[in-house]
């Protein structure tokens, strides 16, 4: 089944991943309200995953439904983590280049890794 209200959300919240990594020189570029706006991107790309995971899921048995959960967190954190490992340089040249000292710093990556 198709659904074309998601892969327009999709698109919108792309190009709003788009805005948050253009931003991450200069975040005082743009007013406070669209910085928000454009953090919302990943949450809904997680939600959008997991309704159409849960929607794949929906007719199997659970032993089948477990393996399918299973493959999808692997491949997801395969490739978070490898997305993290390349985008470690710009994360600490912004480090590197901002004024603040390396324990905030470290904290700021703690929480953008889990969240």
């Amino acid at each position: 089944m198709q659904y074309r209200f998601l892969d327009v959300i999709k698109y919108i919240m792309a190009l709003f991943v788009v805005g948050i990594h253009c931003l991450q020189f200069n975040v005082q570029a743009v007013p406070l309200w669209v910085y928000f706006f454009l953090r919302w991107a990943v949450p809904i790309f997680f939600i959008t995953s997991g309704y159409l995971l849960e929607r794949k899921t929906q007719t199997k048995s659970i032993d089948k439904a477990n393996i399918i959960y299973e493959q999808f967190l692997r491949k997801s954190v395969k490739r978070y983590l490898i997305w993290t490992v390349i985008y470690l340089p710009i994360t600490l040249f912004i480090f590197w280049t901002n004024d603040y000292n390396w324990v905030i710093d470290l904290l700021f990556f703690i929480r953008n890794f889990f969240l």
